[in-house]
């Protein structure tokens, strides 16, 4: 694993990342620790989509983009922790017995996909930001960006918690459930890692593990106040556990 030009992602051979910089996106952050849990040899780059070598590329519109030899970029969690799977079975981060990949997969699907705990923590940030003015969730500018991207509107607010709150839920009762230090009980899964990268979104890590621009701390901050109530000493402790065991030293 080594860090390398945009450039060189783009026209190199093998198995390469473009991560999102600037920011500990979950998506981006457990994609990273997923190849390396796998000791997969690849190369990766970091850019922003607002970065005009990334905007006249037409490989990917979103962040993180895997790119293998001269198949199709993949842009989806699911799609990323597949080609991981089948690239390097072991050591595996799917369950081989069927009820438990399906619920390790349904949660993650709760936790990542369009409509999952992490689009819902955004909404609920893009409405603040738009209400207040960028006063409380994301600055003014960052919530009009993302607003059409999340497709907020102006009643979004509060189903959207109820989701997230949901979501929340039913990670503390997987914990729970398994009673080990991961949600598969002793065994790492895909799961742990879409956790902890999306718990320190909600609860942040401090700067001296996770630096963050404070306009952008302060709106992770606000999410994770919003939902406090749901985030369990649990949950961020299996953070902690994983960040620790399975990140690189800064998110």
């Amino acid at each position: 694993m080594s860090a390398v030009s945009f450039d060189s992602v783009l026209t190199g051979p093998g198995l390469r990342l473009v991560l999102l910089s600037g920011v500990p996106s979950p998506w981006s952050e457990a994609a990273l620790a997923i190849f390396r849990y796998k000791q997969l040899p690849f190369v990766y780059s970091r850019a922003r989509p607002t970065d005009p070598a990334f905007q006249s590329w037409n490989g990917a519109r979103n962040l993180p983009a895997v790119l293998l030899d001269d198949a199709p970029v993949r842009t989806s969690w699911g799609e990323i922790l597949a080609v991981a799977e089948r690239l390097a079975p072991e050591p595996r981060l799917l369950p081989d017995e069927a009820e438990a990949r399906l619920r390790t997969l349904g949660l993650c699907h709760e936790l990542m996909s369009e409509g999952g705990l992490m689009w819902n923590a955004r909404l609920l940030a893009i409405d603040s930001g738009l209400a207040t003015e960028g006063r409380e969730g994301f600055p003014l500018r960052a919530a009009q960006y993302l607003a059409p991207r999340y497709g907020w509107h102006t009643s979004c607010a509060e189903l959207a918690r109820k989701h997230a709150i949901r979501v929340l839920a039913l990670l503390n009762a997987e914990l729970a459930r398994t009673q080990g230090p991961y949600y598969a009980g002793s065994q790492l899964s895909a799961l742990d890692l879409y956790s902890a990268a999306s718990m320190n979104i909600l609860v942040p890590l401090p700067d001296s593990v996770c630096p963050i621009v404070p306009p952008l701390r302060a709106a992770f901050t606000w999410m994770g106040q919003t939902l406090t109530e749901a985030i369990s000493p649990a949950l961020l402790q299996h953070r902690d556990r994983v960040v620790a065991a399975f990140f690189e030293a800064h998110l």
